[in-house]
């Protein structure tokens, strides 16, 4: 794996603690959701949840959900299993959803996770895989762009 992909999937990983973290709060999303994330959100790791909405593919946004993996019900895994399953399956839903390898697309890769505090208290078991752009707002879908 690339140092790109590494370094964004640290990231997701840290950022999954801001997203999911906070009590009882879990985000629902599902595949090809759009989302018009607020500037830095991805890079800042802060993800404010009141206001993390989707919105019409065919309006300008910065996010799109490649796809979602539920993990099976049962005590938390751990950080290292859901860091596996995360390296194991977003890297190849993003080149599935969007044709092309995530190394090599104007997209980045953002995969989202639970953590044990949201697996024990809101029962989260989704890992969300976003394709997000960092310089630009994009109206319609990722999806098959090749991009």
């Amino acid at each position: 794996m690339r140092g790109k992909t590494k370094k964004l999937l640290a990231v997701a990983a840290a950022s999954a603690l801001a997203l999911t973290g906070c009590g009882s709060a879990v985000v629902e999303l599902s595949k090809s959701d759009c989302l018009d994330l607020p500037e830095n959100t991805l890079a800042s790791g802060v993800f404010d949840l009141e206001n993390l909405t989707t919105v019409p593919c065919s309006s300008p946004h910065n996010a799109e959900v490649v796809d979602t993996l539920h993990l099976p019900e049962g005590p938390f895994p751990g950080n290292e299993t859901i860091i596996a399953q995360v390296e194991a399956f977003c890297p190849q839903a993003f080149s599935d959803y969007i044709g092309k390898d995530p190394k090599d697309s104007i997209f980045d890769l953002a995969p989202l996770s639970p953590t044990q505090e949201s697996w024990e208290k809101a029962k989260d078991r989704a890992i969300i895989c976003l394709a997000f752009s960092q310089h630009e707002k994009i109206s319609g879908t990722f999806k098959n762009s090749g991009r």
